[in-house]
């Protein structure tokens, strides 16, 4: 490297994960040496860092091979020197590479720093023992000494401000120190508080399991595994009817006169509305009251679809389609047959049946739906929110 390639980048300019990298690699040996973290090297914190409420950050870089070995930035900051506003910039976040190190690729970042700062401002920085000979060179005077304390930081982090600009940011450091040191001194107690807390969950947890334990298995099934449907709906006949679960054979055809009748879409629609306005349910279409499996054939759909808009179509003419988000349908063969699965949600609203001019509130009762006169109905709805 006999000749040094120096290039100054504004702070809008940089590669920030490139630089980020770069800051890491120069920086691991020392970091390693000192048990130190790189966590808060990141692409954030250095754009955080050089956009500056006084200006942009510029930064020098030596260049070898297409590669940065070597670089130096000064952040520009508004100070007041016998009176006077003046810019003065402070030279910090110097790196290099080891193999580039002892080369005077430092100095050049530093020289060309200098000589990018227009006349009359200042620049300064707060060199260690390595580093200040550099500054000596450039013509820099010494000042003052100071000493300082450095601890590594197990967490640091940088965020914007405001979470849709980049103008204002804020950051966090904590101190290995302050955390390892609290932490060693009540080690005896956090760790006494901490079993006493798993030691009191698991016994809590085996109580309630063995006091509500029969109870759970007992909760009603109110939404089917569509991957295990036919063991599911096998589960489901085995338990048989109840508050939240009804069969039906078909979907619209009268087996006993073998037409299609509005009477038996009428008594499944009813079932799906007293599920929304009880605490929900499941409707089986193509099983008879037995549990026996029907399917859906005599139905006569043409397809799976032609059944699904019936379904829909009779939703929107007798209940309403604004409560489609508290249903799903499901259709699959069980034995070769098509059997169709209703889950019901509990609706937030009360639902009701539009049929022949007249509109009726069903709730269940058992493994009936009961249709409430209005005054009673007028007392459940209230009762229910």
């Amino acid at each position: 490297m006999s000749e040094h390639v120096v290039e100054i980048h504004s702070a809008s300019d940089i590669d920030y994960p490139a630089y980020a990298a770069f800051q890491r690699d120069a920086y691991r040996d020392l970091l390693a040496s000192r048990r130190a973290t790189d966590a808060h090297m990141t692409s954030d914190y250095y754009r955080w860092k050089y956009h500056t409420p006084d200006g942009m950050a510029r930064v020098a870089r030596v260049v070898d091979e297409g590669e940065t070995v070597s670089s130096s930035a000064m952040l520009p900051l508004r100070i007041s020197v016998r009176g006077k506003s003046v810019t003065g910039w402070h030279c910090l976040d110097v790196a290099t590479l080891p193999r580039a190190r002892r080369r005077g690729c430092f100095l050049a970042t530093l020289q060309a720093l200098k000589n990018s700062i227009p006349p009359g401002d200042l620049l300064f920085a707060f060199p260690n023992a390595s580093s200040i000979g550099s500054f000596l060179k450039l013509g820099c005077v010494e000042n003052d000494v100071l000493t300082t304390w450095i601890s590594p930081c197990v967490w640091a982090d940088f965020r914007p401000f405001y979470p849709k600009s980049q103008a204002l940011w804020y950051g966090v450091a904590v101190p290995e120190s302050d955390v390892l040191g609290a932490l060693s001194q009540r080690w005896l107690l956090i760790s006494l508080v901490s079993l006493a807390l798993l030691v009191g969950g698991t016994a809590a947890a085996v109580l309630l399991a063995r006091r509500y334990g029969r109870q759970l298995k007992s909760l009603p099934k109110l939404h089917i595994d569509k991957s295990r449907f036919e063991d599911e709906i096998y589960g489901l006949v085995h338990e048989g009817e109840s508050e939240t679960l009804e069969f039906k054979s078909t979907m619209r055809m009268n087996l006993r006169s073998g037409k299609a009748g509005k009477e038996i879409e009428l008594a499944w629609l009813k079932a799906v509305v007293a599920f929304m306005n009880t605490n929900g349910g499941i409707l089986l279409i193509g099983v008879d009251d037995s549990g026996e499996i029907l399917g859906t054939e005599p139905d006569g759909f043409e397809n799976e679809d032609k059944c699904r808009l019936h379904f829909k179509n009779l939703l929107n003419q007798h209940i309403g389609l604004e409560y489609s988000k508290y249903l799903q349908f499901h259709v699959q063969p069980i034995e070769g047959k098509p059997v169709i699965a209703i889950e019901c949600d509990r609706a937030a609203d009360p639902a009701y049946l539009h049929a022949k001019g007249d509109e009726s509130f069903l709730i269940r009762s058992g493994p009936s739906s009961v249709q409430l006169s209005i005054s009673q109905a007028l007392k459940y709805i209230e009762s229910r929110r």
